[in-house]
């Protein structure tokens, strides 16, 4: 699977709000990040910051998988309006103007 793939199978639950929770594991998604990386981003001082947020009442559910917390954090990123008007590409390091 590529990681195009995988994200495609993400944006289209994305585009119909299913819940986080309800969001399966993707190997593609918990092979690429590490398994404690909900416990990375709820201790991230700036995580903490940007959601209001803090240690005793974290901002993303310890309980996600790496691919709810990804699917989470982009589903929160594009809610709130904060996605940057650039983006990486995968794999390349280039960056191109999203439309």
């Amino acid at each position: 699977m590529t990681w195009y793939q995988a994200g495609t199978m993400l944006e289209k639950q994305r585009q119909q709000n299913v819940d986080t929770s309800k969001i399966a594991s993707i190997p593609f998604f918990d092979n690429l990040f590490p398994a404690n990386l909900v416990g990375i981003m709820n201790a991230d001082p700036s995580v903490q910051g940007d959601c209001g947020s803090s240690a005793s009442t974290p901002c993303f559910n310890p309980s996600w998988t790496p691919t709810q917390m990804f699917y989470g954090l982009q589903s929160r990123a594009r809610h709130k309006g904060t996605i940057p008007t650039r983006s990486l590409r995968p794999m390349t390091g280039q960056t191109r103007k999203r439309t």
